[in-house]
Formats: C-alpha cells, structure tokens, sequence
C-alpha cells in the first residue's frame, strides 16, 4: 500500500503496483491466511483501519501488518476514529509492527484510542510502534469478549490526553498510555511510556491522579511487565493491580513508581 505512488485500481500483490488506500488493501486480503498488508515507508494515510476482522493463519503463519521500503514507519492519523479496532468479530494470530499512528497534533480536538482490543481476541503482537496523542493510546479491554495473549514490544506510548469529549469506548475525561481491563497473558516489554495523561499547558488536562502511564486492571491475569522505560506520569508510571512478573523496570519524574494491588 502506498499513498504517495498506489493506485486503487491495482490489485496490490507486486512491490510496483500497490494500492493507495487502507480501505482497498483491506477489501484485497485473506483471513485465515498468513496474508501480508504492508504500507510503504514514509508515507502517510489520513484514514483508519477501522474495525479489524482478519486472521492469521495460525501462531506460526500470523497475519501481518507492517511495513516495506526505506525512510521512516509510515504514520497513520485516523483523526477524531480509533486507528484500529477489533470488536465482536473473532480475531487470532495477528502481528502488528513498525508503523506510527497519530492523532490530531491540536489538544482540543475530539480523539479516541490508537488502539483498541476489545474482542474476542486470541494472540496479538504490537511490535517497534509508535502510538502519540490519543485519549488511550493502547485501550486493551475485553469490552465484546476474550481478550487473551496479547503482546506489546520494543513501542513507544506518548503523550495521550483527554478533555473528555471522546468516543463511547471512554466515558470520562480520564486518560493514559496503556489502560488493560479482563486480560488474560499480557506481556509487556522494552518499551517507552512518557508523558501520558496530562498536559500542563492545556486547560482541563492537567495532572490528575486518575491518569496514568500504564494502567492494568486487578482482573488481568499473567502479567510480566519488564526492561521498560516510563517516564512523567501523571500519576503512577506503572500500576498493576493484578500483580505480575516485573522486573528491570526504570521509572523516571513519576508521582508514584509502581502501583500494586487493588
């Protein structure tokens, strides 16, 4: 896929002809393939996945999404739209990297997630993303179903905010990098949490103690969270309240480190 040089008249399946929206490689893959939607370096799309509904073929044959070329991860800006959302419709084996997805640079415009796992859901790799400015940037939350086995690695989650004039998957002005409600195997690691939740030169974002870097429910289950880097929270740089595996964490200019129990 390629905005700069695609055409939707191409079928997509040779490096010189792709097709240019997100909207028409989705409408040319396969579920339950291993099949492969990669968007070209450099280029950008002001558009959504939307509500994801593709599969992979199984945890060896992953249904990726990622990128192709040289030059920066291509950027993705969904505008006030979640970038990608899974809901209701089973999901399995899919791997997601390499992309940076953005919501609107200015503070007062309506946003929603980045990423939203809402189910049913089974083994979801997040890998080498950038996710900056949305109300939740990651929304992991078993809201339509199981959600299980999800994977964040080697990403940066930034600078999320919320006024709280936001979509119906967020019913409060509350904001943070990474919130996690009802997961079962969530594995976090190598990662970079800063500034989420709050920002000081915008009225109504202040800091609160209600956002958070990352936020993961007490009833999540099978958490490791480890080698990664959360910095200028609003409130706890990493709370888990389930309790997990975690280890060789650095917290940095944080109300409070680490947060456990409930």
């Amino acid at each position: 896929v390629s905005s700069s040089n695609g055409s939707d008249s191409h079928r997509g399946d040779d490096i010189e002809e792709p097709v240019r929206t997100l909207e028409r490689a989705i409408q040319q893959v396969r579920s339950g393939t291993g099949d492969w939607l990669l968007l070209r370096a450099g280029d950008v799309w002001e558009e959504s996945f939307d509500v994801w509904e593709k599969s992979g073929a199984s945890a060896l044959y992953p249904f990726v999404i990622g990128a192709y070329g040289d030059g920066p991860r291509p950027i993705i800006r969904p505008g006030d739209k979640a970038a990608f959302r899974i809901l209701n419709t089973s999901v399995q084996h899919v791997a997601m990297g390499g992309l940076r997805v953005e919501a609107p640079a200015d503070p007062m415009a309506k946003r929603a997630s980045g990423r939203s796992l809402l189910g049913p859901l089974n083994d979801f790799l997040i890998e080498d993303c950038v996710f900056q400015g949305f109300a939740m940037n990651l929304n992991f939350n078993a809201y339509a179903g199981p959600v299980r086995n999800i994977r964040l690695r080697r990403s940066f989650i930034l600078d999320s905010i919320n006024l709280g004039e936001q979509d119906y998957e967020i019913k409060s002005g509350h904001s943070s990098g990474l919130f996690a409600n009802k997961i079962e195997g969530l594995t976090i690691e190598e990662c970079v949490f800063d500034r989420n939740g709050w920002r000081d030169d915008v009225k109504g974002a202040e800091r609160s103690k209600f956002n958070h870097n990352v936020y993961i429910q007490f009833n999540c289950s099978d958490v490791v969270f480890r080698k990664t880097i959360s910095a200028r929270a609003s409130n706890s740089a990493i709370m888990v309240r389930c309790g997990g595996i975690i280890e060789d964490n650095l917290v940095l200019s944080s109300p409070s480190a680490i947060a456990l129990g409930s």
